[in-house]
């Protein structure tokens, strides 16, 4: 039985180390930011149309600081602040459309799996090249 341990690799496994955090931050958030976009466009399709203005207001944005991709959906201009709101949750005269909620969860499945898929992929390569 061996006594000495080697370290043929180590420098190798410490720089793959210190560099896995911003690999897999980049790989993660080119997910979010696809996924993002398959919301936005499944939340246009949904949401109530009288002009497509509202529509054509839902917006992906980038808090980087907090490491978050956004899709958001805000009142056009000219309108009152609250239309999302009354129309995504609905008033006493108009059911509630959920048209952000329901594009939300059509993509959960598909989020799951390519955020799995791109740090498994992330981490071979990193730690395999």
């Amino acid at each position: 039985m061996a006594d000495a341990m080697t370290t043929t690799g180590r420098r190798e496994l410490q720089a793959a180390t210190d560099r896995f955090p911003l690999e897999i931050q980049h790989a993660l958030q080119a997910v979010a930011e696809a996924t993002a976009g398959r919301i936005q466009h499944r939340a246009q399709a949904l949401c109530p149309r009288a002009t497509g203005k509202t529509a054509g207001a839902i917006a992906i944005r980038a808090d980087l600081p907090n490491r978050q991709i956004l899709v958001e959906s805000k009142s056009p201009s000219g309108r009152p602040g609250n239309l999302v709101l009354w129309l995504e949750w609905g008033t006493i005269k108009r059911p509630a459309a959920l048209y952000m909620r329901r594009a939300a969860e059509a993509e959960t499945a598909q989020y799951r799996q390519d955020m799995a898929a791109a740090g498994e992929a992330t981490a071979r390569r990193v730690f395999t090249d």
